[in-house]
């Protein structure tokens, strides 16, 4: 019996350690610190699941939260934008008041188009039609429901800025929220016939940035010291991107250059961190810390640089803790023991893989220390993890896509035929591409995305390709890890493919080679040819088989092409 209650003991004991119970209390006000219409704050609780509460009527809210780190809400109203805030949860506190003043939904002079949808097309944004421009302004859509009652959402065009986000109308009887920061327009018609309006000048003309005020003066000030520090990780991941793409600054400089801003970043974020006394602040603001440290997975240049006493302070976290599940915490901590020197025994890794976590995790950690020893050529290390991870977790995604990469019997290497896979042509989705479609033509198979930095420097590369070979039997085929597909479409029809180049430098082609959107990283084109970033090229011959895998960007693109691809035998 002794024995029973002990363990039951232990058991509350590990569940209170990794669970909080803090209430968040407060006001969603507009930016005229008025009521919204309707308002809902939400977030992601310790299962995944969507916890969404409704403000009342004067825009007062509670929820509780609980997560025992960080939480993440989301603060939404009726014509107006939401905002995501991250919240250290405060370590000696069991409640938090917090006024958020919310920015309003805008349509700017650029505006070429509305698209509008809702129930009556299923939510098809992808095949959204458009409102009808009226000579007034205003914007117009007639519509026929099989029901009384029709929701929808507008999802503004423009010529020149880049906007992805719907909301709701300006004509409404009511509204409903989408539980994704958005509210649909509700109207009501009897017959089921349906004129919706859009009135532009229902919009404010307003700059008006959102923001949040806390009712403890204490935690006001470590937040705003948190938010600080994650800004200056934020800032470091841009100046380095901007760093790489610009093309006046010689190769050789670029590294040493990105070296020097990521020791000035871990400085500056090393002595706001200093301000900091929450433990929970703390530890959020080291994994900031870490990001600029390794930044992917490059550490070189910067081992002697960060504080070893700093970063040791993870080791407060128990091996069991949840945190430890959501792999942007788990990469710091992969890096942390990198970085200590932990690499060949990280006893707290064995610890947190010992530890009741899901086997996608354990993989996630494996397959990072795989990736990490292969990259700086520690052979020995590498088959280690990875023999343990494909011994332990072969089934996990991660298992298999290391395998993809690490594994001896590779699908995608020279001299093998490439995979069977099924996917829609971007441009005629009643069109299957599969390698019997691609038969009889070279084809450089590229894997992409509009989100990739490094994709977009390939654009160049890949039109000079295939305008000079795509009289030889030659194609392109692009798969895009992206959004989705309409964000693929829009970006091949956008003036501006490359935002950093000037005008007369911009990209016109709109990439006139064939085009599929595969999905986000979950989708099983990443497993099938054995991606695990990007860009990702390979080419394959008219037969179906790989010929080459490497040599296939930049400048060695066509000097590869031109070797290999044969003159068409008349």
């Amino acid at each position: 019996m002794k024995n029973i209650s002990y363990c039951i003991l232990l058991l509350l004991l590990l569940f209170q350690s990794a669970y909080s119970d803090l209430i968040i209390n407060g006001k969603i006000l507009t930016y005229e610190d008025k009521t919204p219409k309707l308002a809902h704050i939400s977030y992601k609780n310790s299962k995944g699941d969507l916890v969404i509460s409704q403000a009342d009527s004067e825009g007062n809210f509670s929820i509780r939260v609980d997560s025992k780190y960080v939480v993440e809400l989301i603060v939404t109203a009726v014509d107006h934008k939401s905002t995501t805030e991250k919240f250290f949860i405060p370590s000696d506190m069991d409640s938090l008041y917090i006024i958020s003043k919310l920015s309003p939904n805008r349509l700017y002079p650029d505006i070429k188009n509305v698209l509008i949808t809702g129930n009556f097309n299923n939510r098809d944004f992808e095949n959204a039609p458009s409102m009808t421009r009226n000579a007034d302004g205003t914007y117009s859509f007639d519509v026929s429901y099989n029901s009384d009652t029709l929701l929808y959402q507008i999802f503004p065009e423009y010529d020149v800025m880049w906007s992805n986000n719907t909301f709701n109308g300006s004509q409404s009887d009511f509204y409903v929220y989408d539980g994704n920061g958005d509210y649909f327009s509700g109207i009501i018609n009897k017959e089921g016939k349906f004129r919706i309006t859009l009135t532009p000048s229902y919009y404010p003309d307003s700059s008006y940035q959102s923001k949040i005020e806390i009712g403890d003066d204490k935690y006001q000030s470590e937040f705003i010291t948190f938010k600080n520090i994650t800004k200056l990780s934020y800032d470091y991941l841009v100046d380095r991107s901007n760093l790489y793409v610009n093309s006046k600054i010689p190769d050789e400089e670029r590294g040493a250059r990105n070296i020097d801003l990521k020791k000035k970043s871990l400085e500056l974020i090393k002595q706001q961190i200093a301000d900091l006394k929450d433990k929970n602040a703390r530890l959020l603001s080291i994994f900031e810390y870490l990001e600029v440290a390794h930044d992917g997975v490059n550490i070189r240049g910067i081992e002697e640089s960060v504080d070893k006493n700093l970063i040791r302070e993870i080791y407060t976290v128990e091996p069991v803790s949840p945190i430890w599940d959501e792999s942007v915490n788990y990469y710091h901590l992969v890096f942390a023991e990198i970085l200590l020197g932990h690499i060949e025994n990280p006893e707290y890794i064995y610890k947190v893989l010992s530890s009741n976590h899901t086997d996608k995790t354990k993989a996630g950690i494996l397959s990072l220390l795989v990736r990490y020893c292969s990259y700086n050529q520690l052979e020995n290390l590498k088959d280690k993890y990875y023999e343990k991870l494909q011994a332990e977790y072969a089934d996990t995604k991660e298992a298999k896509m290391a395998k993809g990469e690490f594994g001896k019997d590779k699908a995608i290497q020279v001299g093998k035929i490439i995979p069977d896979f099924t996917l829609k042509n971007l441009d005629n989705e009643s069109e299957l591409i599969t390698p019997k479609s691609l038969a009889g033509k070279y084809v450089l198979v590229d894997v992409w995305g509009t989100w990739c930095v490094p994709c977009l420097m390939e654009l160049p590369s890949l039109i000079k390709a295939y305008d000079t070979f795509k009289s030889k039997n030659f194609t392109i085929f692009s798969v895009a890890i992206d959004a989705s597909a309409e964000t693929v479409r829009k970006f091949r029809e956008s003036k501006k493919k490359m935002p950093w180049l000037k005008p007369e430098e911009q990209i016109e082609s709109n990439l006139p080679w064939m085009h599929s959107y595969a999905g986000n990283w979950d989708c099983d084109i990443t497993s099938i040819f054995e991606v695990n970033g990007v860009p990702e090229t390979f080419l394959i011959e008219p037969e179906g088989k790989i010929i080459a895998i490497d040599g296939l960007r930049g400048d060695e693109l066509i000097e590869t092409l031109d070797k290999l691809i044969k003159p068409i035998q008349k």
